[in-house]
């Protein structure tokens, strides 16, 4: 056999090599471009329940405001069970937010300690209807101690969600 006889077999040799090459790397590209969706799909579920969970704690601190402020209830308690759905609530959000999403921590540590200063201020409702007859009287002083407490609560839930979306916006 003659040397040109052996250009035709290793051009054919060379091109199925790049041909398995190149099936190969498409292959591994496609696989990367999979998991990164997959990423993306989690993320997103996740950012949605977390802002499904942050509107569930604000419904719940509107609920006890509301409460206080319209002297529904003489000792300003809300029933049991809501607290334990809210606790449940709560518990899941801190959860998503510490595996998922680390930087929103130290925001949702201020909304929750908001949320717990609102309720506290919320519960000792109790104390100024045993003490106070005048509707008057009882009103003003929820308007002392609850209505700022309420006001700082969706402030910080509002600090909360804008940075919910700076963190959807670094992400995508």
């Amino acid at each position: 056999m003659e040397a040109k006889d052996f250009v035709p077999l290793a051009g054919t040799l060379i091109g199925g090599l790049l041909a398995v090459a190149g099936g190969y790397f498409a292959n591994l590209g496609l696989a990367r471009q999979k998991e990164k969706a997959e990423a993306k799909a989690t993320f997103r579920a996740k950012l949605e329940e977390v802002w499904g969970q942050m509107e569930l704690c604000l419904e719940q601190v509107g609920v006890v405001h509301n409460r206080a402020v319209n002297i529904v209830d003489a000792d300003c308690q809300v029933p049991s069970s809501d607290v334990a759905d809210f606790e449940k609530v709560r518990s899941r959000l801190r959860m998503i937010v510490s595996l998922y999403f680390p930087g929103l921590s130290g925001p949702l540590a201020a909304f929750r300690t908001g949320a717990f200063e609102h309720e506290t201020a919320s519960r000792e409702c109790a104390f100024i209807f045993a003490t106070s007859p005048s509707r008057e009287r009882r009103l003003e002083k929820v308007a002392e101690l609850v209505t700022p407490k309420y006001t700082a609560c969706l402030n910080l839930y509002k600090q909360f969600m804008d940075q919910v979306g700076v963190t959807a916006r670094e992400y995508v």
